[in-house]
């Protein structure tokens, strides 16, 4: 997305221009989808100018290609509504569709003759650069048309920019040369990202909780990190405190106080080498039940309780009661967690794990199981600990043998191509 002039800009600058009931509909859209409405919110941006913009083009864009990507069989629906457009809103939408992906984007450029993209391949969103105000706009929108914290990440990034903060009032008494233009569009950019975050983040939990995970992930550069964490300090200060002390003429960071952990026992990724979990930021080592490898880490736990597998659809993290014990005739259950799986170009995960039970004696207690912990669209966030989709329960009966049982878990990231060996044991008394 292209911007040509350095003032601030942001999905919450932007909107403001977009009539409150879009606005708000916009927002929540990643909450309680609704892609049957495109149709008619389509016609009204067209009505209201906001599809040529220049001040909202980003922001329609940007969610426009989220919805496509995710539902690409009423792409052609939509190409099609914007056939009676203004040229400057249908290349709006036409693009929004080039961006997404979608094969049906394809056929139908290929069908009705549009060779504006011919021979071209969409930029990827996950690596660009933001070097434009205006991509702060785009980023926004995409990540409240599908929740994926991938575009938050994005945004992140513009806090690189700090090392320009200032340009943009310098800017003023500035000769203004292209160097003073571009600093000063920089420092705008990096404002706008800060402000943006912590106005978000304040506004929605989920927000929040995408960029904390961050910050604990330890995929942040140092820049990156700093003001992540200044940041999460000004959106929620009662959970997030820090301050900068100076030392030798140099700054650091310190944290006065740090937000709860997330996850079922405050675990996490982290992508600084070794790959190991994270608990308050520190680093866990591997053991027989949670291991990790490519930044894909999988945990394997034992419960009686079978609601933990409704409360997890719930918005409050739930707790767990492990058990180390099986009681006869009461059944346990496998619980598998992982995190940061890898995504093919669809975004979707593919993981699933071979499980083996076995009894005191080593022979097989039942038949292996083979369980699908997440097959398609992934839009959890970075490091965030997700729920295998299918568990195994396990019900001792009284002629079963006592002694040590063990659980034999290998869980497969098919798309990273990594495999997991996870053990587990549980005693069974007289």
């Amino acid at each position: 997305m292209k911007s040509g002039s350095a003032t601030i800009a942001s999905f919450l600058l932007a909107t403001a221009l977009v009539a409150a009931d879009d606005d708000k509909w916009m927002r929540e859209y990643y909450k309680h989808p609704a892609p049957q409405e495109v149709t008619t919110e389509l016609k009204q941006w067209q009505k209201q100018g906001f599809l040529s913009n220049a001040n909202t083009a980003a922001v329609m864009i940007g969610f426009l290609s989220q919805v496509m990507h995710d539902n690409p069989t009423l792409v052609t629906g939509w190409l099609r509504t914007s056939e009676k457009f203004a040229e400057a809103d249908r290349q709006a939408v036409l693009t929004a569709a080039w961006y997404s992906r979608a094969g049906q984007a394809l056929d139908y450029f290929a069908a009705t003759k549009v060779t504006a993209f011919a021979g071209q391949e969409p930029p990827d969103f996950d690596r660009i650069p933001i070097d434009q105000a205006a991509d702060l706009d785009f980023y926004w929108a995409r990540y409240f048309a599908s929740g994926n914290p991938g575009s938050i990440r994005r945004i992140v990034s513009a806090l690189e920019y700090e090392k320009y903060a200032g340009a943009l009032e310098k800017y003023k008494a500035s000769k203004k040369t292209r160097e003073d233009e571009r600093a000063a569009l920089f420092d705008s950019i990096f404002q706008a990202a800060t402000w943006s975050l912590e106005s978000n983040g304040k506004n929605d939990k989920n927000v929040y909780m995408i960029c904390k995970e961050l910050f604990f992930s330890q995929e942040l550069n140092q820049p990156e990190k700093l003001w992540m964490a200044m940041v999460l300090a000004k959106a929620r200060p009662d959970e997030f405190k820090v301050k900068l002390a100076g030392l030798k003429g140099e700054t650091h960071l310190e944290i006065v106080k740090s937000p709860p952990p997330t996850g079922i026992d405050g675990a996490s990724l982290s992508k600084a080498p070794p790959s190991s979990w994270q608990k308050d930021g520190k680093p866990i080592p591997d053991s027989e039940s949670r291991k990790s490898e490519k930044d894909f880490g999988a945990q394997l736990l034992l419960t009686e309780e079978a609601k933990f597998f409704e409360n997890w659809a719930k918005p409050e993290t739930p707790t767990l009661a492990r058990t180390d014990r099986a009681r006869r005739n009461v059944p346990i259950h496998t619980v598998l967690l992982f995190s940061n799986p890898g995504l093919d170009k669809s975004e979707s995960a593919d993981v699933t794990a071979d499980v083996t039970i076995r009894k005191p004696d080593g022979n097989t207690y039942s038949e292996p199981a083979h369980l699908v912990c997440w097959k398609g669209a992934y839009k959890g966030a970075p490091f965030s600990l997700q729920l295998g989709g299918q568990h195994i329960g396990i019900r001792i009966e009284p002629r079963d043998p006592a002694g040590k049982y063990s659980i034999e878990a290998i869980v497969h990231d098919n798309i990273k191509k990594v495999d997991l060996e996870l053990h587990k044991t549980f005693e069974v008394d007289k």
